[in-house]
């Protein structure tokens, strides 16, 4: 994991719907069902994914695809981190 993705609070993590693919090995207590996709769980707060654990992914391994993809160059991540002040 990036440095800057360890100090950024998990943006990216919070606030988002994680469509979960088929190809995708997250651990099935991890998911849930809505309108026949597969998606994150999000804790009590209906916020934060399940899998965010001390801001880091608790399942970075085996993380969805589309959390693969969210690299640090994606515009709502550039966004994230100079709100922040990280760039």
């Amino acid at each position: 994991m990036e440095e800057k993705c360890l100090r950024c609070g998990a943006g990216c993590c919070r606030g988002l719907s994680i469509e979960v693919c088929g190809n995708d090995d997250v651990p099935l207590d991890f998911l849930v069902v809505r309108n026949r996709a597969f998606y994150m769980r999000k804790r009590g707060d209906h916020v934060t994914c399940i899998a965010l654990v001390d801001d880091k992914c608790s399942i970075y391994d085996r993380r969805p695809q589309v959390c693969r993809d969210f690299s640090l160059d994606n515009p709502r991540c550039l966004s994230l981190q100079k709100r922040k002040r990280y760039v």
